[in-house]
């Protein structure tokens, strides 16, 4: 069997087989991915994806986050953990974990082998969908005209809002939220408080392969941030109503103290799907 790194310039030769809203990560600074292909027909029998945290941060440890793993073959799961070992190694990382769907039953036994735990608990994300958004009392009537979508922002202004942000280490669900191009996320329906030309807050959205909608950054500054996260969340809901569907899933990620108090008060009764986690 054969161990090739996946990358921009081969990932189309496997689609099909590496999960859609997985490819679209190849090529982000801190992603990486490996594959094992069958000897005999050169067809891919394992594969896993990662993400690197706190890579170039010197006062953290690094650290490996584990986002898709696929396994067809026992023997070829042993090589792709061995390399995933071996390439994490190298980069000093302190910790690798994961959080995935319950039915990767062979996957997870691959993982333990290897030496991660195994835990189900509740997923920390949460599906609702735009319909569900549109019925929240902040998304009646209209934003003020100074929260607008990011495609009629400068660049320039657009890039010197997101630096403060990576610099206060107010990056979402986005490790690499500096490095991404402003066209990573959608234009239309992100969106920004931007008063006298400078932006003090985000609500950045992207659509996946899978026809999902994945908030990735929900922050402003003071003054007055409460009231304008609001607005944002008024103007991107009612943008993504008039362009996508009401059945369209938007995932919100619990990641922070002000995400978690904000999904619980928005919506108290929803729960994440069960899942696994583990680490080593």
């Amino acid at each position: 069997m054969n161990i090739i790194d996946i990358t921009e310039d081969n990932i189309d030769e496997y689609t099909g087989y590496i999960d859609p809203d997985m490819e679209e990560n190849i090529g982000r600074d801190y992603f990486r991915g490996l594959l094992v292909l069958d000897e005999k027909d050169e067809q891919p029998v394992a594969a896993l994806i990662w993400e690197y945290i706190n890579l170039e941060e010197e006062d953290e440890d690094t650290e490996s986050r584990i986002v898709w793993i696929r396994m067809d073959n026992k023997a070829a799961g042993e090589i792709l953990m061995d390399a995933y070992t071996r390439e994490t190694a190298n980069e000093d990382v302190k910790r690798s974990f994961y959080k995935l769907p319950v039915k990767l039953k062979n996957e997870f036994s691959l993982l333990e082998n290897a030496g991660f735990s195994a835990k189900e608990t509740e997923n920390t994300v949460i599906n609702v969908t735009l319909s569900e958004l549109s019925k929240l009392p902040m998304v009646k009537g209209s934003a003020p005209e100074y929260i607008m979508p990011i495609n009629e922002v400068a660049i320039s202004q657009f890039r010197k809002g997101i630096a403060k942000c990576a610099a206060d280490k107010r990056k979402g669900i986005l490790d690499d939220l500096e490095f991404l191009p402003m066209n990573w996320f959608d234009m239309d329906v992100s969106c920004c408080v931007n008063i006298n030309d400078k932006v003090s807050g985000f609500l950045l959205v992207n659509k996946t392969a899978s026809e999902k909608i994945i908030v990735d950054l929900f922050f402003a500054y003071e003054p007055d941030a409460g009231s304008n996260l609001l607005h944002m969340m008024n103007y991107s809901v009612n943008t993504a109503l008039a362009k996508y569907p009401g059945d369209t899933i938007v995932k919100l990620h619990i990641h922070n103290e002000m995400s978690t108090a904000l999904v619980k008060k928005l919506f108290p009764n929803k729960k994440g799907k069960p899942c696994m986690v583990g680490e080593r």
